[in-house]
């Protein structure tokens, strides 16, 4: 009989074999996902620019076909691109002359207004959660669903009303966006 069948089993170790396994195996899964991503992303980036790999150009010496350009169809394009141009700038201005000054001065300060209220309703539930990890815990297993968002509320009114405020805003805002198109 083997004398490593009958010595005691070091659990530590073998915790730690477990652990590191664990990790190559990651390491393995990551850089195969992210080979399979990078070949997935250049062969349809080649597709999609039309290009031919090098080694199947047969009898000539590659060449790319951006290198042969067409003068007509390119002129013909910039024509469309610049009467094109010319009828957004055309829509632009009508529009900015359909809305008056202050509602354009409103609508962004509403805009700057919305920006600060959302950043500071974000920041105040990245502190709050990191910074009180007990609390919430203890929230957590104690409240209900419903009761755990009054506590919320009762807990930070101020986050809670710009919370309100700032969606409110944003459905003001995408009603009246609705409303002009």
């Amino acid at each position: 009989m083997h004398t490593a069948l009958l010595a005691p089993i070091d659990f530590q170790s073998a915790f730690e074999a477990t652990v590191a396994s664990e990790a190559f195996f990651a390491a393995t899964v990551v850089t195969g996902a992210l080979w399979l991503a990078a070949s997935c992303f250049l062969s349809w980036r080649q597709r999609a620019a039309g290009l031919t790999p090098v080694g199947t150009a047969l009898g000539e010496a590659p060449s790319p076909d951006f290198m042969r350009v067409d003068h007509k169809a390119r002129a013909q394009a910039m024509e469309r691109g610049d009467a094109h141009r010319a009828r957004l700038d055309a829509r632009d201005a009508a529009e900015a002359a359909a809305v008056p000054g202050p509602a354009i001065a409103a609508e962004r300060a509403g805009g700057v207004l919305a920006l600060l209220m959302s950043t500071f309703t974000l920041a105040s539930m990245v502190f709050g959660a990191v910074m009180q990890v007990r609390w919430m815990g203890h929230y957590a297993e104690d409240l209900t669903a419903p009761g755990r968002i009054v506590e919320l509320v009762r807990a930070h009114p101020a986050a809670f009303a710009i919370a309100v405020l700032v969606a409110i805003l944003q459905i003001a805002r995408f009603a009246r966006a609705k409303k002009r198109a």
